[in-house]
């Protein structure tokens, strides 16, 4: 049986992968809970990682730009092995604010 904080951590990867990122942010902002709320948590960062995603799928630019580069100073800062997962993330609003503009990256 699975402790309550690997439960969330499994539920946030699972949403995360199919696209669930509204709820993937509110498991891992669960998580962060029990833990605390500790400012500098990754699981902070997870939790903002995950809310700009959100954004990006409702085509809110300023929004995703604003709290990943929240997530950003926290995962990168405190968790190296984060800075490829949000820099996936950059590359995807990258990409989808280019197509919206008809630029080509």
């Amino acid at each position: 049986m699975m402790d309550r904080s690997h439960e969330l951590f499994v539920r946030f990867v699972d949403q995360m992968a199919s696209g669930r990122f509204y709820e993937a942010h509110e498991s891992m902002e669960r998580l962060w809970a029990l833990c605390g709320y500790e400012p500098a948590s990754p699981y902070r960062g997870l939790t903002q990682l995950a809310v700009a995603l959100a954004h990006l799928e409702k085509e809110n630019f300023e929004g995703a730009q604003s709290v990943l580069a929240k997530a950003r100073k926290i995962l990168f800062e405190n968790e190296a092995d984060f800075k490829s997962a949000v820099e996936e993330v950059q590359r995807r609003i990258d990409r989808r604010v280019s197509s919206d503009a008809g630029i080509n990256l």
